[in-house]
């Protein structure tokens, strides 16, 4: 079983998009239940059903929300969670982490400052699988100078909630 998430670099259009006040109550009302009919939201909002509508197709279309399932890994047996932190060749940060991504088991990658140059998570349904993926997958991948890897025990805080508040 693969989870991804879907590969967002910023809006569909390449700008920018302003959000008012009615923007962020909307979006607020879709994250606390994305199953909500739009003129539920209306209500709650106190605004028409199409204008809810119009509002959440704009959305949409400027790449700001998609709709998605979040899925538990936890819940469909992968109860190992790690966190790779890889120090690579520097000319080779793009292709590595284009690579990383492609493994169905990698759910987030990204390019970094400081010590390390990608982070990726991982999840895995047994140690013996994050070992096959450490020696077959990332052991496979050239310019990768030095790796290390955490064991998430614990998440104080996941959440694929966010409004810009500030």
């Amino acid at each position: 079983m693969a989870f991804h998430q879907p590969a967002t670099t910023g809006s569909k259009t390449g700008n920018t998009v302003s959000l008012d006040e009615l923007d962020v109550q909307i979006l607020m009302c879709l994250q606390a239940d994305s199953r909500q009919s739009n003129l539920e939201i209306a209500r709650q909002v106190d605004a028409s059903e199409s204008t809810v509508r119009r509002r959440i197709d704009r959305l949409i279309d400027a790449g700001v929300i998609e709709m998605a399932a979040i899925l538990d890994p936890t819940k469909v047996g992968y109860q190992l969670e790690v966190l790779l932190l890889l120090i690579v060749d520097k000319d080779k940060v793009d292709s590595i982490a284009n690579q990383l991504a492609a493994f169905p088991q990698v759910n987030y990658v990204c390019v970094m400052t400081g010590e390390f140059d990608i982070l990726a998570q991982a999840w895995f349904r047994s140690n013996a699988r994050f070992l096959d993926f450490i020696r077959d997958g990332i052991g496979a991948i050239e310019g990768i100078r030095e790796s290390r890897s955490s064991i998430v025990l614990h998440a104080a805080k996941r959440t694929n909630y966010w409004v810009p508040l500030g």
